[in-house]
């Protein structure tokens, strides 16, 4: 993909501008389990200085999938890279313990564990970081901006300062003075969890993690089907228990998503606003979780709903933004493979 062919500058402005909100919102403002829900202003600070970390990703990952053909597949990939990363590697939470910030956090990170690491937080985490922090942003920005479809939206500027910016924001999130709980860390468990995400990106990168073709007569269903399905395999990570049945749930979770979507979006019917409508079933299914979980110490009950209610209203209002532009053809299209974009995956195109 050559840089002759990124579209016009507002709509480059738009679909980047759009990952830098959307991603760090739905990583962290919809499970309203920080000390920071219902406080609008410092919500809103720590989603502009989130924004160049979550996003970053987002628009890294995007570039690398419209650069190199990736479809869906590879999309997934490198979202969970990005998620092991964040647990592992950024922000520590897969070693962090005896939070009091957190409700919860003990339970989450005391179960199921094997070698001292808690195979359920790190099935929970990276979950949510595929599909919240890299996949709902990408599915509703791609959706809203038909111009920058299958194309690339930074140049090698762009690039190089979106990494910076992403590297330097982990890096303060990494060396955080004020982080709570008790590190139990080791160079080998960062070696290790480097070899994953090295792994995850490669496997991303190599053949497996390129589109499929579509499957003539293959239904794809109708988009509300699709918003349930959304709902329903979210609810099963988000309500999972910590233990092992919890993992269990996630895993079938992920198995789930994989062969209910991986097939839908091979079918000649899939369109955008189906992907519209999965996206909108993880955001809202999480926002609901997150109105009704224990809030963080000192959090009043009603400031979660509140805030959960306020951003229901705007996701709903980015879905509707999304819906409109996903009926709209991609710039240049020249058919139904044109144009393929990252995240929306290998269906048809509309």
């Amino acid at each position: 993909m050559t840089e002759s062919r990124r579209p016009a500058a507002t709509s480059r402005a738009v679909a980047i501008v759009g990952l830098l909100v959307l991603a760090p919102l739905c990583a962290e403002l919809l499970s309203a389990y920080l000390a920071v829900a219902g406080d609008v202003a410092t919500s809103a600070f720590l989603v502009l200085f989130l924004g160049p970390l979550y996003g970053g990703a987002a628009l890294l990952i995007r570039e690398v999938a419209v650069r190199t053909g990736r479809g869906w597949t590879g999309v997934v990939l490198m979202a969970a890279a990005f998620g092991v990363a964040m647990t592992a590697l950024i922000d520590l939470s897969l070693w962090t313990t005896d939070r009091t910030d957190v409700a919860g956090w003990s339970d989450i990170v005391g179960a199921a564990r094997v070698q001292g690491v808690s195979a359920f937080a790190l099935a929970s985490w990276v979950g949510g970081h595929v599909a919240l922090s890299i996949g709902a942003p990408l599915l509703l920005v791609d959706a809203g901006v038909p111009a920058v479809r299958g194309r690339p939206v930074l140049g090698r500027l762009g690039i190089g300062i979106t990494l910076l910016a992403a590297l330097a924001v982990a890096a303060a999130v990494h060396l955080d003075p004020e982080r709570s709980g008790i590190l139990h860390t080791s160079l080998p468990r960062y070696a290790l969890a480097a070899a994953a995400v090295l792994a995850l990106v490669a496997t991303a990168l190599s053949p497996f993690g390129r589109p499929r073709p579509l499957v003539d007569g293959r239904r794809a269903g109708r988009p509300w089907q699709v918003f349930l399905a959304g709902v329903v395999l979210t609810a099963l990570l988000d309500l999972a228990p910590p233990g092992w049945v919890g993992v269990t749930c996630i895993v079938v979770a992920a198995v789930l998503a994989v062969a209910l979507v991986g097939r839908s979006v091979r079918s000649p019917g899939w369109t955008r606003r189906h992907a519209v409508a999965l996206a909108l079933g993880v955001v809202l299914e999480r926002t609901a979780v997150g109105a009704l979980a224990p809030p963080a110490p000192g959090v009043p009950a009603g400031a979660v709903v509140a805030q959960a209610v306020v951003l229901a209203l705007l996701l709903l209002v980015v879905g509707g933004w999304a819906w409109r532009g996903a009926g709209r053809p991609a710039a240049g299209a020249a058919g139904p493979g044109a144009g393929s974009a990252p995240a929306v995956v290998e269906g048809g195109r509309r």
